[in-house]
C-alpha cells in the first residue's frame, strides 16, 4: 500500500511488469513449471493450473513446450467498465471478458487452462484492466467479491482429478479463503479423495495444523522442498528438466 501511494498504481504495476519482463531471458524456468508443462506434452492431456503467482512462467513453460492454453484472471479494477468480469487470454495474446457464470470448460477446446487466483499482470495496453491482487483493498475485493466469482466450471473439475498441491501453506489466510470458498455446499468434498481421485500436498515445512488440516481430507503430505523433489518426481516420469 506504501509504495502503490508513493508511484501511483500504474506506476507500480509498469514496474512490476518491466521487472517480470527481464526476468524472461535472465531467469530460466522454475522446475515445477517446466515439469507441469513437460507432463501435459507427455500425456496429451489438457491440464487444470491454479495459482497465486501473476507471472506469466506457467505461459512461458506452455508456449515452449508447444501446449494451447488459456489464461484466467478477475479484473479487480472496480472502476473499469467490466469489473468483476473474467479476463482471458490465449497462447496468442488474444484477450477477451466473460462473467464466470458463463465460463465453460466444455468449450475450452482441449486447451490447458491457468487460473490465476490473484489476477494476472496485464500487457501495458490493457493496463486499465487490472487484474492483480497487491494491496490491502485488493484482498478485501478478493475475499468479499472474486471469492463468490469462481468460475464454476474449473472448481467442478478439480473434483473428478487428481490434484497436486506444491509449494502452498496453510498459515497463509488467503490461501486458506480459497479453499474454504472452493468448498461451497455442492463441492465440500472438492479435497477429498470421495471420487476415487488422489490428492497430494509437497512443502518444504508443514505446520502441525496442516498436517492435521491435509489428513482431514485425505490428502497425503510430504515434507520435502520443491527444488528436491520436482526433480526426483521428472526422474520417476522419465522427463529430463
Amino acid at each position: 500500500m506504501y509504495y502503490e501511494q508513493l508511484v501511483q498504481r500504474n506506476n507500480l504495476l509498469t514496474t512490476i511488469h518491466d521487472e517480470f519482463k527481464k526476468s524472461k531471458t535472465a531467469r530460466s524456468l522454475p522446475y515445477a513449471h517446466s515439469l507441469i508443462a513437460k507432463v501435459a506434452k507427455m500425456t496429451g492431456k489438457k491440464q487444470i493450473v491454479l495459482t497465486t503467482n501473476y507471472d506469466h512462467y506457467m505461459e512461458r513453460a506452455f508456449k515452449l513446450n508447444g501446449i494451447p492454453y488459456i489464461s484466467v484472471s478477475h479484473i479487480t479494477n472496480p472502476n473499469h467498465a467490466c469489473h468483476t468480469q473474467l479476463s482471458i487470454f490465449d497462447e496468442t495474446n488474444n484477450n477477451y471478458l466473460m462473467p464466470s457464470s458463463e465460463f465453460d470448460m466444455k468449450n475450452c477446446f482441449n486447451k490447458s487452462v491457468i487460473y490465476k487466483i490473484h489476477g494476472n499482470l496485464p500487457e501495458p495496453a490493457s493496463m486499465d484492466q487490472d487484474q492483480v491482487v497487491l494491496s490491502e483493498i485488493d484482498y478485501y475485493n478478493f475475499s468479499a467479491v472474486h471469492m463468490r466469482q469462481m468460475p464454476r466450471s474449473i472448481i467442478s473439475k478439480i473434483k473428478s482429478q487428481d490434484v497436486l498441491y506444491l509449494g502452498y501453506s496453510l498459515i497463509d489466510w488467503n490461501f486458506r479463503l480459497f479453499l474454504y470458498a472452493a468448498m461451497s455446499n455442492e463441492d465440500k468434498n472438492l479435497l477429498s479423495n470421495s471420487s476415487g481421485t488422489a490428492n497430494w500436498a509437497v512443502s518444504k515445512n508443514f505446520d502441525w495444523f496442516e498436517d492435521i488440516f491435509w489428513e482431514k481430507f485425505h490428502v497425503k503430505t510430504f515434507g520435502e522442498d520443491l527444488e528436491v523433489v520436482i526433480p526426483k518426481m521428472a526422474s520417476k516420469l522419465g522427463i529430463s528438466l
